[in-house]
């Protein structure tokens, strides 16, 4: 996948955020619900779907439907640690992968399979100064 790939974020402010800040290349589209999620994932193409929903029925049950929606998404789940037995049924649900909360840069890009980007220099210039060409 894309450094700059189009990634639906299904779950609350905080994973948004989390995403934005590991992935900062990646084009989102966040939604709270997974009825919305199941719904804006076959609208749209995505290259990849983060998931942050405690493991149980409606979760397995959203997978699965994303997974018949947006066959070609990497679909991913993120999970705080005491959960991380439950998120194994996510993966027999449909889920490519699971990740543990807090998320980091290195496990999103490795779960949705993009290649590892550089940090991006807000202070660096967009054109070479005189002196840097001389």
């Amino acid at each position: 996948m894309r450094g700059d790939a189009d990634v639906l974020i299904v779950g609350p402010a905080a994973l948004r955020a989390a995403v934005a800040e590991a992935l900062p290349r990646c084009r989102s589209v966040a939604v709270d619900s997974l009825l919305g999620g199941v719904w804006t994932a076959g609208q749209q193409s995505f290259a990849g779907v983060v998931v942050a929903y405690m493991p149980g029925p409606r979760l397995l049950s959203a997978l699965r439907a994303v997974r018949r929606v947006a066959p070609q998404a990497r679909v991913v789940v993120a999970v705080p640690p005491a959960e991380e037995p439950n998120a194994r049924q996510a993966l027999d649900a449909g889920a490519d992968e699971y990740v543990l909360e807090p998320l980091t840069r290195s496990e999103l890009e490795a779960a949705l399979q993009i290649a590892p980007q550089p940090p991006l220099d807000d202070d660096a210039p967009a054109v070479p100064s005189v002196e840097e060409v001389v």
